[in-house]
Parts: structure tokens; C-alpha cells; sequence
């Protein structure tokens, strides 16, 4: 029960706050995450939120824990995401709303994004338009939460 982390919380409600996080708690979430999404040693994920937000340390964690493969962009370019994509066969994509919007009104063939089974959006509410513009452009789900 030994505090391991000390990541900051979005601020959605005000300003960042550090949040202390335990080894239990991150080994539970770890759990829960590659439980409830039934992830594997199979599975790529395409990081490019920061680690010092919780978002990007449940991530790495998550992905450690199935021994899945990581590949961590050092900042954010769409298409260079969409590179990645299909050079690495990424199969789930982590975004904040912003990315959403613009993944679903890019002027581009969301081909690339083939070997997908979702993109999860995450840090703040997703309105349901971009989502739903997403899903009719790609065929992957989006998933918020």
C-alpha cells in the first residue's frame, strides 16, 4: 500500500491535482483493464498521452501487464499516428476528444487503421457526433471511458 506514483488528474473540474496512487491501486486497474478488454501478449497499443497524466501511466501499465506491445510516439502527429498503425498492426488506439475530431474530419483514408479493434477516448466527455463520424468513416468502434 506504499504510494508509487503521483500522477495529475486532468483538471476537467478545476485545476490538475496530483492524485497518490498505491502499488495495489495500479496493479488493480492494470487488472481490471486487460480483464475487462481481454487483451494479450497479441495486442499493440499506439501511446502518445503523456506520462505524467494518469491516462498514459494506466496505459504503459496495462499493456506491460498482458505483455503487449507498445509503441510510444514522443508527441502527437496524426498522420505519423496513422503510419504507426499500419506499420506496427496497432490494434487499440488511446485518444483524448480533440484526436477523435480530428481523426474523423481528416482528409485522409482511415485504411491504415485496419488491423484496429477500437479507439478509446479518454480524459474528458466525447461528444457523440465526432464518435459516431469516426465509426461511419473507419468501421471501428469508439469507445469512451
Amino acid at each position: 500500500d506504499d504510494v508509487v506514483a503521483l500522477p495529475y488528474s486532468s483538471g476537467t473540474t478545476g485545476f490538475p491535482k496530483g492524485t497518490l496512487l498505491t502499488h495495489r491501486n495500479l496493479t488493480s486497474n492494470n487488472l481490471q483493464f486487460t480483464t475487462a478488454l481481454g487483451t494479450n501478449f497479441t495486442d499493440v497499443a499506439l501511446i502518445f498521452l503523456p506520462f505524467y497524466h494518469i491516462y498514459g501511466v494506466m496505459l504503459t501499465g496495462s499493456f506491460l501487464a498482458c505483455s503487449g506491445t507498445q509503441i510510444i510516439m514522443e508527441r502527437f502527429d496524426l498522420l505519423q499516428s496513422l503510419d504507426l498503425c499500419e506499420k506496427h498492426g496497432v490494434t487499440y488506439y488511446f485518444a483524448v476528444p480533440p484526436i477523435v475530431l480530428a481523426l474523423a474530419n481528416a482528409p485522409v483514408d482511415l485504411g491504415k487503421l485496419k488491423t484496429l479493434k477500437y479507439v478509446f477516448s479518454g480524459a474528458a466527455p466525447l461528444p457523440l457526433d465526432p464518435a459516431r463520424k469516426l465509426e461511419q468513416k473507419s468501421g471501428i468502434k469508439v469507445v469512451q471511458g
